[in-house]
């Protein structure tokens, strides 16, 4: 897994290349905006799996809630 410390280092690196000419400006910036998505990537689909679940907890609720509902509607 790529984590941020690797993407800092990596950065680093890279200003390093474009310091010295071996690297342009534009090719640092995608570069450095790709390892920012990439690092991103397990804290939204956290946040994903996060909302899934709330929804189907809150789901199973209002199908509780039906049910009782139904019951007392029957006596």
């Amino acid at each position: 897994m790529f984590t941020r410390l690797d993407a800092e280092r990596n950065g680093k690196i890279l200003k390093r290349a474009v310091n010295e000419g071996r690297l342009s400006e534009n090719s640092f910036s995608v570069i450095i905006e790709h390892m920012d998505d990439y690092v991103s990537l397990p804290s939204k689909r956290l946040a994903h799996i996060v909302r899934r679940y709330s929804h189907h907890r809150a789901m199973k609720h209002i199908g509780k809630f039906c049910m009782v509902q139904e019951f007392h509607s029957r006596c």
